[in-house]
């Protein structure tokens, strides 16, 4: 089995692994709020919870729920998920999409990508998110394939000049 979870103190040294694995690997770290970027995982856990509200989301961004992926047999952390409740830019709109996803590498191929956007999903539904955005790079055939796991269906594809790459974008009727 498998739940979502508020990052909390309690996870602190998985998160901090699991911002290292990415790390090694080279990899972006999508859906994570900007863990990457954070100097402490308790910094990190603090910004996460400014996102929740719109009353308190940094100014030029989207109020947005994140989530840890724990595998309930063990209580590892194996992904990570971020639900935009609004898609206010262009950017959004284009590109970023409602929900961004990450599984550990060392956790991948195990189902856990699909579970993880299925959860998800979940969430975007209890926001009254009806017709979800997600976009993946063209050359991601994992995330895609989670993508149209879970009913996406895709609709176009769109260079991004900043990024410099193709990202398919994908509809889920929640």
């Amino acid at each position: 089995m498998m739940k979502l979870v508020k990052p909390n103190s309690a996870f602190l040294d998985q998160i901090a692994e699991y911002k290292k694995a990415f790390q090694k690997s080279g990899e972006v770290l999508h859906g994570s709020c900007f863990l990457t970027e954070a100097h402490s995982i308790e910094q990190w856990i603090e910004v996460v919870e400014k996102f929740w509200s719109a009353e308190t989301v940094p100014n030029g961004y989207a109020p947005c729920g994140t989530w840890l992926l724990i595998r309930e047999s063990d209580k590892q952390m194996v992904g990570i998920t971020n639900l935009r409740f609004e898609l206010n830019s262009a950017f959004l709109q284009n590109y970023g999409g409602h929900i961004g996803y990450s599984i550990k590498p060392a956790e991948r191929r195990k189902g856990y990508g699909s579970k993880l956007l299925e959860l998800t999903l979940k969430e975007a539904k209890k926001q009254h998110i009806t017709r979800v955005l997600i976009t993946c790079d063209d050359n991601n055939i994992a995330s895609a394939r989670v993508i149209e796991a879970n009913n996406g269906k895709l609709e176009n594809t769109l260079w991004n000049e900043n990024e410099e790459i193709l990202f398919r974008r994908y509809w889920i009727t929640n």
